[in-house]
């Protein structure tokens, strides 16, 4: 019961981002930016699922280690070391939403924290990977 109700809570805040833009807007060549999730380990496919729904063409995982030491992992408070690095990249326009589920989720409890930021992409090989990337891969009025 309790899953149905995350589940359902999952799709309200989603159904929220979501917007149907005019074709010109949603067809135009837009800024992106890196994005960067970084949490616990097994917390990273929360994530994907998330942008998935959101609309999202491909997220990474990527598994990682921290170095800390233990003295500094107790100063900051890091309880574990093991981490999942989510990555993808998202229209500019359209970060705050990613955020926005990201924000949502670290407020969830102590073992959800984590960092999430952005870095803009200066240039992209071709308008295919473009439009791949940025979920435009249909180009057809709807």
């Amino acid at each position: 019961m309790k899953n149905n109700a995350k589940k359902e809570k999952k799709s309200n805040i989603i159904k929220e981002l979501i917007s149907s833009k005019p074709y010109d807007q949603e067809f135009s060549v837009k800024p992106l930016k890196f994005l960067f999730v970084i949490v616990n380990q097994y917390q990273g496919n929360y994530f994907v699922d998330a942008f998935e729904e959101l609309g999202l063409s491909a997220a990474f995982i990527s598994y990682g280690k921290g170095t800390a030491t233990d003295d500094l992992k107790h100063i900051l408070g890091i309880g574990e070391d093991k981490k999942d690095v989510v990555m993808c990249l998202v229209r500019a326009e359209d970060i705050e939403k990613y955020l926005k589920i990201c924000r949502e989720r670290f407020s969830v409890s102590q073992a959800a924290k984590g960092i999430a930021f952005a870095i803009p992409v200066d240039s992209m090989i071709s308008v295919f990977a473009y439009k791949f990337i940025s979920d435009t891969r249909q180009n057809r009025r709807l």
